[in-house]
């Protein structure tokens, strides 16, 4: 005689966010993870400038879109993220505000100075 017995899983818990970052954000920036390789700067400047004007810096995988309007770019980011995959991807995108950086120009009052040394 076999008994068919489910028992209850527990929940998932949700993931403990490992982040250090306490800076602040961009609110006109967006950082735009999960590019293939094979995408041109031109195809995501395209998928971006729908929500407005834009500038794209493209890095390894990754891009930094720039907008003239905060408004654009938080409309961008809801409506991009983990929604949209490039042709030769299979994975969504990542889309978030780019990070207040202490060597970016606008937290220039943040960075400490530098003591020159002499080299004899």
């Amino acid at each position: 005689m076999q008994l068919n017995v489910s028992i209850p899983l527990a929940p998932k818990k949700q993931p403990v966010s490992t982040s250090t970052w306490k800076g602040e954000y961009h609110e006109d920036k967006l950082f735009v993870a999960g590019i293939p390789n094979s995408i041109l700067k031109t195809e995501v400047l395209a998928v971006f400038t729908e929500y407005g004007d834009a500038e794209v810096q493209m890095m390894q995988n990754t891009a930094i879109v720039t907008y003239g309007d905060k408004t654009h770019a938080a409309r961008a980011l809801n409506r991009l993220h983990k929604s949209v995959s490039f042709p030769s991807s299979t994975r969504h995108i990542y889309v978030r505000f780019a990070r207040k950086l202490l060597n970016d120009a606008t937290s220039a009052k943040f960075r400490p100075k530098q003591k020159l040394t002499k080299v004899a």
